[in-house]
């Protein structure tokens, strides 16, 4: 059953985008909870390919999905490192996990639509990728985040402790800027 989310209307304000063909929203009774299906369009997905880089870890920091939203805040890059980080979401969140289509619950949604704003935009819009990709990926990352704040969890490196906290206080602590600072000072780079 898809239904629609939130509505969006192009920055051009001449066309009304439907990404309610893009989500489908489902109940699952057992988890209480609903799920969201993430089906982007194949030529956003074979655009995205030719971007993509397989990266498994930054400054001793493995890269996987939890990590990327983690990166949107508190934590500044320089261009090159940007760069590598923006790529490897690409690859480990649109292109790695799914040639089609791919599911979330409430937050990871919400966390895929920032990840795609606040990294995977910017280095598209810098690579000058075509508009309608841009348009698309813009109004697309705005129509899934449902909320500015919400939990987010983190497991660190070497004490394996989980670290939950919300997206807003990222700004004043970042665990994985403060994993980067002990992994940096540990290796020397």
């Amino acid at each position: 059953m898809s239904e629609v989310i939130r509505p969006f209307v192009s920055s051009d304000k001449q066309n009304e985008i439907k990404f309610s063909k893009y989500v489908e929203k489902t109940y699952i009774p057992y988890l209480n909870s609903y799920m969201y299906d993430v089906n982007l369009p194949q030529y956003i997905i074979n655009y995205l390919k030719t971007k993509a880089k397989e990266v498994e870890e930054y400054k001793g920091v493995e890269l996987h999905y939890l990590i990327f939203v983690i990166l949107t805040r508190g934590i500044e890059f320089n261009e090159t490192d940007f760069d590598l980080i923006a790529q490897g979401a690409i690859y480990i969140i649109l292109i790695c996990p799914f040639p089609h289509s791919f599911g979330y619950d409430y937050e990871t949604v919400i966390e895929l639509g920032l990840i795609i704003e606040k990294l995977i935009l910017p280095y598209l819009i810098k690579h000058k990728a075509p508009y309608q990709i841009i348009m698309f990926l813009s109004g697309f990352s705005k129509y899934i985040q449902f909320e500015d704040d919400f939990r987010i969890g983190f497991f660190p490196g070497p004490d394996g402790h989980r670290i939950m906290t919300r997206y807003s206080d990222l700004d004043n602590f970042n665990p994985v800027k403060e994993e980067i600072k002990q992994n940096c000072k540990r290796f020397g780079s």
